[in-house]
């Protein structure tokens, strides 16, 4: 029996904390955009125009036709949708870097960053990497010294913190989700 799939049956198959844990808090890590709006720098999606809202930020599905949006619950197993986040340290920086490209000439580049996130509601495995979750906000930023990044964590009310501090803080907002451990 695992505590991400406690009934083996097929139609229980769905990657889910039970429902005695749902609702309790569970830390990640992921890798933002960082973006300068007209209201000032955002973390955005690496991959969507999304910004991040300060506070908590609720997740929509954005993978669904505009028709079946509302068809099912967000996250869901059968869709990509919900917040993304890495269940470890290592693979968010290692996202983020990955995104460091040269800046075209004449245009600013988004900046990528990593940082620690705490994720509750509807919580759901993706992969072997990570979870998606229906509600979530960042907890902290990684320290790297880029222009943005001081301005990005005072609008968010976010520490710049060293790589140990973004292993280390996130455990006081929840528990880590053991991805693929049986229990």
């Amino acid at each position: 029996m695992s505590l991400l799939f406690p009934n083996p049956s097929p139609r229980a198959a769905e990657p889910r904390l039970p429902e005695d844990r749902q609702w309790q808090p569970v830390v990640g890590w992921r890798s933002w955009k960082l973006r300068r709006t007209a209201d000032g720098v955002v973390l955005q999606s690496l991959f969507r125009n999304e910004c991040w809202e300060i506070g908590v930020t609720g997740a929509r599905c954005h993978v669904c036709p505009p028709w079946m949006v509302n068809q099912h619950t967000v996250p869901h197993a059968s869709c990509q949708c919900g917040l993304h986040a890495f269940s470890t340290t290592s693979e968010a920086v290692r996202h983020a870097e990955l995104q460091v490209a040269p800046a075209d000439a004449g245009r600013e580049h988004a900046q990528p960053v990593a940082g620690a996130v705490v994720g509750w509601g509807r919580v759901i495995q993706h992969g072997r990497q990570g979870w998606r979750a229906e509600s979530a906000r960042p907890v902290a930023l990684l320290e790297t010294g880029q222009p943005l990044l001081e301005e990005a964590a005072a609008r968010y009310g976010l520490p710049l913190v060293s790589m140990r501090g973004l292993c280390l803080l996130p455990l006081e907002y929840g528990a880590v989700l053991k991805v693929g451990v049986s229990h």
